[in-house]
């Protein structure tokens, strides 16, 4: 148990000296900043990804291949 103690007070030693990646977040708000924005950038792509996906299942050129690949799948 004392050992996880000290792993413990280690690692929050370095996070507070900014060292590592949480370290750094914290320190660096302008890092912080860009890795949230780009977060919320992946969010929004998947979000348009999966629109586009749902247009071509019913795109009438595709529509059988999606059938098919459903029916594979046991869906």
């Amino acid at each position: 148990m004392a050992d996880v103690t000290v792993d413990l007070r280690e690692m929050v030693q370095e996070v507070d000296a900014g060292q590592g990646t949480a370290g750094l977040l914290m320190r660096d708000t302008v890092l912080a900043e860009e890795v949230q924005r780009s977060v919320d950038d992946m969010q929004t792509d998947i979000a348009l990804f999966n629109e586009n996906m749902e247009a071509l299942q019913h795109n009438f050129l595709l529509r059988r291949y999606f059938k098919k690949q459903r029916k594979a799948g046991g869906e």
